[in-house]
């Protein structure tokens, strides 16, 4: 596959964090796929050191997939076969399988049971929940907020607060912020047209 500018960026950029922001049917998945390619097989960093999240447990199951084909093409060396191993239980998956993994493996940080851990909702309850929560924040939410939200991109949780403007112009950004535990938060964010 050929890769536009602004998605080779996204998939040679080293030593950050990187967001692909893009529309559906853009290439996201298979840009994330690739840049997983390089650092794997370019760059040797371990499957086991990665986090890479999508949306849909669709896309999720399609960069595990195309990740095994490639790392199936190679020389089976002892790195690949190790690669192959860990593949299995690595951390590419939905948003919400990696939340819920934090939850069940580090519950007693929280502090909740282990009960209410491994405890999910059924879809209607969650759905019910979720709007009870969504009318809760719109009516607490500030309108200079709202406007930032419909301008920009904002990302916050608790301390932590990253914010971006960048327009309707694909290209890249630079977002900086303060982590959560008061460290400096760098980001490079690749929107793709």
């Amino acid at each position: 596959m050929r890769f536009s500018p602004a998605q080779q960026k996204a998939i040679q950029i080293r030593d950050k964090n990187v967001l692909v922001f893009a529309s559906a049917g853009s290439g996201k998945t298979s840009v994330l796929v690739q840049r997983l390619c390089d650092l794997v097989l370019k760059d040797k960093i371990s499957i086991d050191s990665i986090l890479a999240m999508t949306f849909t447990k669709d896309a999720a199951n399609e960069m595990k997939t195309r990740l095994q084909i490639a790392l199936e093409q190679q020389k089976p060396t002892d790195y690949i076969k190790e690669q192959l191993a860990l593949l299995e239980t690595s951390s590419l998956c939905t948003i919400d399988s990696f939340c819920l993994s934090v939850v069940k493996n580090y519950y007693y940080q929280i502090p909740i049971s282990l009960k209410m851990a491994n405890t999910t909702l059924d879809s209607s309850l969650s759905s019910e929940l979720f709007q009870k929560a969504y009318e809760q924040a719109c009516a607490q939410i500030d309108p200079k907020d709202m406007a930032d939200l419909l301008f920009g991109i904002r990302v916050r949780n608790h301390s932590a607060s990253v914010h971006l403007r960048a327009g309707a112009h694909h290209g890249q950004y630079t977002a900086h912020g303060k982590g959560l535990a008061g460290g400096l938060l760098k980001a490079d964010i690749v929107l793709l047209p």
